[in-house]
């Protein structure tokens, strides 16, 4: 499941792994766990919002989530992929990955694994080939923005 990948950046990586090692079961019934996806696996990739860190996107994801479906053994079945609507945010200047921006990437997925009421899902991180930017996989705000939603 993990091997085969790399987004180019050892910490990305370990941080990425680690969310698989560590997958938790949801009370949706399935495991919460980031994924590397490379960038052309997005489609209609438009602009949406910008902020002074970061520029947001809406993108087609053309295999959607990989969902992993608890067994009564205790073991995981992956489920078929669907094309999903997601939010990609870029974080501006994060070429190199410094120890501030991956820290954003894990203040983000503590919010989400240890969100008590429902929140944004973070489902992994993918690179935009033209800038070399990192960006963030996310579910699109409904009610505009991360700000938003969160004072909602």
């Amino acid at each position: 499941m993990i091997e085969g990948w790399t987004s180019g950046n050892n910490d990305i990586d370990k941080f990425i792994k680690d969310t698989i090692y560590d997958a938790r079961n949801t009370n949706r019934g399935y495991a919460k766990l980031l994924e590397w996806v490379p960038f052309d696996r997005f489609e209609d990739v438009k602009q949406i919002g910008e902020g002074g860190f970061a520029k947001v996107y809406s993108a087609m994801w053309i295999d959607g989530n990989t969902s992993y479906e608890k067994q009564d053994d205790g073991g995981w079945k992956k489920e078929k992929p669907k094309p999903k609507k997601v939010a990609l945010k870029r974080l501006n200047g994060s070429q190199d990955m410094s120890a501030e921006y991956l820290n954003e990437l894990k203040i983000h997925w503590k919010v989400f694994v240890e969100s008590l009421r429902l929140s944004l899902e973070f489902y992994g991180v993918t690179k935009d080939p033209e800038t070399e930017e990192f960006m963030m996989i996310l579910d699109v705000a409904q009610k505009g923005n991360l700000r938003t939603f969160l004072s909602s």
